[in-house]
């Protein structure tokens, strides 16, 4: 399966079609696509137009997910690198720092996160100070000479009950 893997995202998908034994005509019926859209897939004139139609592709291929993930890095390559040629040169400047901006904005949300997560932990540092460090619980204790029971007193560290004080 390697030389597939090595292969563009149309030959892929004709080799992995011929593999498993199955026409374009039954592949794009499974798929629910016209049997000429497989065709013009193999022949790499046009590209699935989702995510979603290459994963139920793989999923009718019986790919594993080395090979979905490959199939879908060499779409995803085609098309960035498509949309890449045809861009001028402030195009592809405005299109980089859209995708900084996002960047940008994907790491303040993960330092906020951060940030409540440290509060947090310091919350729950400063509870676990003010939690009292013995509690006293009362034990019915079996007395070996008379056969009966007896209270005694125990405390345990680190044991908060709703009846302590």
């Amino acid at each position: 399966m390697s030389e597939v893997i090595h292969a563009a995202f149309s030959d892929m998908v004709k080799s992995l079609r011929k593999q498993r034994k199955l026409t374009q005509q039954e592949l794009a019926t499974r798929l629910g696509v016209h049997r000429n859209t497989i065709g013009v897939w193999e022949r790499g004139d046009y590209l699935p137009k989702s995510k979603t139609i290459v994963l139920e592709l793989a999923r009718i291929l019986k790919l594993d997910t080395h090979e979905t993930q490959h199939l879908l890095e060499k779409l995803f390559r085609l098309e960035h690198s498509d949309r890449l040629m045809n861009m001028t040169a402030d195009e592809r400047i405005a299109s980089l720092e859209e995708q900084l901006k996002q960047a940008l904005e994907e790491v303040h949300v993960l330092q906020e996160q951060l940030v409540a997560a440290q509060k947090r932990m310091e919350e729950f540092a400063q509870q676990k100070t003010r939690a009292p460090a013995f509690v006293k619980v009362s034990v019915k204790k079996p007395c070996a000479l008379n056969h009966t029971t007896t209270n005694t007193s125990h405390r345990l560290p680190g044991v908060r009950t709703s009846l302590s004080k």
